[in-house]
């Protein structure tokens, strides 16, 4: 109901504005008036599209953000990772010849290849990819795979080992396929923003901007200075516009729980 409203609202300011100018400048009534009808129409169906797209893109970016950063969070306290990267592995096709906790030996293709599990860490670094490496080697494995929050895999040379690294999203996406996503609690996250900037254009803010610009709209039939108060009328539609269709001032507030 809120984004109905917020919408009409932003139709008739933009209405408003587009009348005046066009008034001033063409001194055509009638022109004027099918003219901003049609800009405003144009532009409430835009804001209406614009805060629909924008609300479920945030909340789908927003949850598989909390969905990847929970299984990072399981991995890495994981008391037997190499367990369900078995099944995921089993599932493409590979065979399991060795599991431990942080390593397997996998053949496909009659290809042997080692797995290395490394989610102690947030990131790997370069001496841990050596000994990887090395691991690989000894068990006479012809690649890498290399899964991990993240790494460089450019700091060890890849004429040694092909090594082929999985980031902790396509680890979701994989165990999703695969039908193995274990069970996962999600963290609430605190958005991070400038504070004044925040302020100034939150979607609250809307009404501040469209009131200010309603008033200078009406000073502006009284006065002296038309273009004057038309030109503050029209900044202050245009913030009132922004605050309304932003994204990046106008992130959800996590909620407060004593769980």
């Amino acid at each position: 109901m809120a984004k109905v409203l917020n919408t009409i609202f932003c139709a008739l300011g933009v209405f408003f504005v587009c009348f005046l100018w066009i008034v001033y400048c063409l001194k055509d009534g009638t022109l004027a008036f099918a003219l901003s009808a049609i800009v405003a129409i144009a532009s409430g169906y835009i804001v209406y599209r614009i805060q629909s797209e924008s609300d479920a893109r945030k909340a789908y970016k927003k949850q598989n953000k909390k969905q990847t950063e929970a299984l990072a969070n399981y991995l890495r306290f994981g008391e037997n990772n190499g367990e369900l990267f078995a099944q995921m592995l089993t599932y493409f096709r590979f065979e399991v010849q060795q599991c431990a906790c942080d390593h397997l030996i996998v053949t496909k293709n009659g290809a042997k290849s080692y797995a290395a599990l490394c989610y102690a860490a947030d990131s790997v670094s370069k001496e841990q990819l050596v000994r990887a490496v090395v691991a690989a080697k000894r068990a006479k494995c012809d690649k890498l795979y290399l899964f991990a929050h993240k790494a460089d895999t450019k700091t060890v040379d890849q004429s040694q080992l092909p090594i082929v690294f999985t980031d902790v999203a396509n680890v979701y996406a994989l165990l999703e396929q695969s039908e193995l996503l274990p069970t996962l609690t999600l963290e609430k996250s605190h958005p991070k923003s400038h504070f004044a900037a925040k302020y100034a254009f939150n979607r609250r803010r809307f009404g501040l901007y469209f009131a200010s610009s309603l008033f200078m709209l009406a000073l502006t039939v009284v006065s002296y200075v038309k273009w004057y108060t038309l030109i503050w009328a029209t900044a202050a539609m245009c913030c009132a516009v922004y605050c309304l269709v932003n994204r990046r001032f106008n992130t959800q507030p996590t909620a407060v729980t004593l769980d």
